[in-house]
This record gives structure tokens, sequence and C-alpha cells, in this order.
């Protein structure tokens, strides 16, 4: 779909609506809009590296572009529950294509998986986020916290 360039950024498919990313540059917008995305969210904050570009930067290029730009910055391994819902309600909201994308994509997965928990095996989920290369057996506990049969409790 998006054209493997070099220094270009990994853009790989997790579901059939939504794609992740490593860190985005103003040039890879016209590349994801070209090849169908129409919404980005960006969940970087801004000055977590010294070269990625700030987040108006980008958000300007997405809209003259005639994308939509969201930014739900999470910081650190544990988002919490109202970025993980924020997301999820952008995800949903976002018309067409939708592409989340961080630093590494690991986040763009994490904040995929903990919003689609309740609604899908953990197992499955897990699967899907291993087949693009992310490795989340550890966030097991919390995922399995967020189904609806769940009894567990927890201090989030």
């Amino acid at each position: 779909m998006i054209p493997d360039e070099p220094g270009a950024p990994t853009v790989q498919w997790l579901t059939d609506d939504y794609l992740i990313a490593d860190q985005l540059r103003e040039p890879d917008l016209a590349r994801v809009a070209e090849a169908g995305v129409q919404t980005l969210i960006n969940l970087r904050p801004d000055g977590e590296a010294s070269d990625q570009p700030e987040a108006a930067t980008l958000e300007a290029v997405a809209r003259r572009l005639g994308l939509v730009y969201y930014h739900i910055p999470v910081a650190g391994g544990r988002p919490p529950e109202t970025d993980i819902q924020a997301f999820g309600e952008v995800r949903r909201q976002g018309p067409g294509l939708v592409l989340g994308f961080c630093g590494s994509g690991t986040r763009a997965a994490v904040m995929w998986a903990y919003d689609m928990a309740p609604f899908r095996p953990v197992d499955e989920l897990l699967e899907a986020c291993a087949d693009c290369g992310y490795q989340l057996d550890k966030l097991r506990p919390r995922l399995q916290r967020r189904q609806p049969d769940s009894t567990a409790t927890s201090a989030e």
C-alpha cells in the first residue's frame, strides 16, 4: 500500500481499517494520503525525541492534504483510561482508513489492543499485534481486565 522508501516509516495493516506506523514526518503525510489514509492519530507527546516533528506542524500539513488529524499524546507504558477512551472514539469516528503512529508503532498497537479488549478475545488481539512484530504478552492481565466477563478489579 505505502511504498517502502529509504528512511520512510514502516506502515503495517493491523486490521482492515486501521494501520500502524512509527514516526511520520511531513513528506510521509502525502504518501499516506495518496495511499488512501484519511485519518491520522498521533500518539506521541511533543518533545519525546529531539528529532521528531511537532504535532502542530504535522497537523497543519495533514489538514492541507485533506486529512483528519488527532493528537492524543500518550506517555509511558500504561495509558490512562481517558486516553484509551479518546483513542477509541477517534478511531471509530475517523472517516475512512485510520493510521495511528508513534515513535516505534508500539503505542499505536497497544492503544488498539486496549480499545478492542472489550470486543475481541485477548488471544486474538495479541496475535494480531504479534503478526505486526509487536510482542505485547505482558499486557495480557490488563487486557483481560477489560473483557466484559472479567471479575478482576484493579487500581488503574
